[in-house]
Parts: structure tokens; sequence; C-alpha cells
């Protein structure tokens, strides 16, 4: 397997203050994003630390670089391909915080990628399946991510967090506000914790009002 990162642009610096990528219209959407595997929550407004360049992205980067290194010595890891998956899920992330969304869009592609490759040998994963069809409404790819979704909730209509980015993938890719509402309020009936809980009411009750 070729490193795909090593002869790519170099790392934007931009550092925008816009962080107004969850609006739409005139109601912000308090929903958190959740990554399944990556081991991240995240929101609107969580802090960046910094702009992209700072010291921890540098570390993040070095990691990478380490797996690929890792990988085109064992091509079959798929353990590894997932944490890649989950690495460049994260960047992005913190590019489209710093408003840089071209650079966003290029991490997550490399995220679907890694994805990609973990499901075709483990397609009941279904939680890299939902990192998957998250990230990828964000990178524009909407078909492959309500793919994906459907895919999930037919794998295990319990599972919480495909209940949760469904519906933000309903209100914030398509503003499909019904169809977001119906997957959050099975998200609820699933039992989620107290900030979870007030997150999906929150936003059941923005998406409400976009219906009037």
């Amino acid at each position: 397997m070729s490193k795909k990162t090593k002869k790519r642009q170099p790392y934007s610096q931009k550092n925008s203050s816009n962080s107004n990528y969850f609006m739409i219209g005139t109601i912000v959407f308090l929903v958190v994003i959740f990554a399944v595997m990556a081991g991240a929550v995240l929101k609107k407004d969580s802090p960046t630390g910094g702009s992209p360049g700072n010291s921890e992205m540098t570390q993040i980067m070095t990691r990478i670089e380490t797996r690929l290194d890792r990988l085109e010595k064992n091509p079959d890891d798929y353990k590894l391909m997932e944490d890649l998956g989950n690495d460049y899920y994260g960047v992005g992330f913190d590019y489209a915080r710093a408003g840089d969304t071209d650079q966003a869009k290029f991490y997550w592609a490399e995220a679907i990628y890694y994805y990609s490759k973990v499901l075709e040998q483990y397609p009941a994963n279904i939680g890299v399946r939902v990192d998957m069809a998250t990230i990828s409404w964000r990178a524009d790819r909407n078909e492959l991510a309500e793919e994906n979704f459907l895919i999930a909730i037919e794998q295990d209509p319990s599972f919480l967090f495909a209940r949760i980015n469904f519906g933000n993938y309903y209100a914030y890719a398509k503003q499909d506000f019904e169809a977001a509402i119906v997957q959050w309020e099975e998200a609820l009936k699933l039992k989620p914790n107290p900030e979870q809980t007030s997150q999906l009411q929150s936003s059941i009750a923005d998406a409400k009002q976009m219906l009037k």
C-alpha cells in the first residue's frame, strides 16, 4: 500500500475565527457530532487549543507518518488502518474549526479511504461504519453517508451514535428536519446520558422551529 500522505500539499496555517459551519438559517443546532471510534466528542464551540500548526498537531502528524511507515511493512494490519482513519478524522475537524474547509475535506477523504479499507474486511464493524458515514457528509459525499447510515441502522437499530449522527446528516446536509427529528427521537428512546439527552432535546426543538 502506498503512503498516501507524504507527498501531499503542505499543511495550511490558516486560522480563521469562522465557526459557523453548523449554522442553518438563524438556528444553531447544538447536537454533538459523535466520533464513535475516534474517541472524540466534537461540539460547535469546542476549543481547538490553537491553530492546526501547534505542537499537538505536529505530534499527531508525526504519529500518522509513523503509522504509515508501519502500514507499508504490514499492509494487512486493519487495526492500523482504523487508527489512521481516526487520526485523519480528528485532524480534519481541527482544520474545520480553524476555518480551513479545503484542508478539512482533504483529511476527511483520507479518513474515508482507511475506514473503507477496514469495512471491506470487517463489514460488521458498526463503529467504523458510522464514523465513515459521519465524515462522508461533512466531506460532501452525501450518497456514501446515507448508504452507510442505513446499513448501520439495519445492522443495529439501537446503536445510539448511528441515530444521532444520521439525524445530524438529515438536518445539516439535507435540511430535512422532519427526518432529522425522527432519528433524534429514536435516539432519545435509547436512554442516552444526560448531556446527550439535553443536546438531542435542544436539536429537536430547533428543528421543529424550522418547520413552522
